[in-house]
């Protein structure tokens, strides 16, 4: 899917590049979504799926050890850097596909 494409430019934590790959691994096997609000709803719990994988760290953070590798930071998501930034860019260009 082509709106994963593209990088933000900026990331909240290490991690969140290594977790748009796999979103985007997600979405490659799926038919577009015929509309926004179907899009929205499996990007939302692709999402919540993927998170649920890592180790909580506060209420903003997730750890994943497969995304490690990265060096000291590496391996931490931000949730907010996600629910503030990452989610609607996505669902904006994804509105933009319709």
């Amino acid at each position: 899917m082509e709106i994963f494409d593209i990088d933000p430019g900026q990331w909240g934590l290490r991690g969140d590049p290594e977790l748009w790959g796999e979103l985007r691994k997600k979405f490659e096997k799926y038919e577009n979504p015929k509309n926004e609000i179907e899009f929205n709803k499996k990007l939302d719990f692709e999402f919540k799926e993927l998170i649920k994988k890592g180790e909580r760290m506060s209420g903003y953070v997730v750890w994943f050890e497969k995304f490690s590798q990265l060096g000291i930071s590496g391996g931490f998501v931000s949730i907010e850097w996600w629910t503030n930034e990452g989610l609607p860019l996505l669902k904006k260009r994804y509105s933009k596909t319709l």
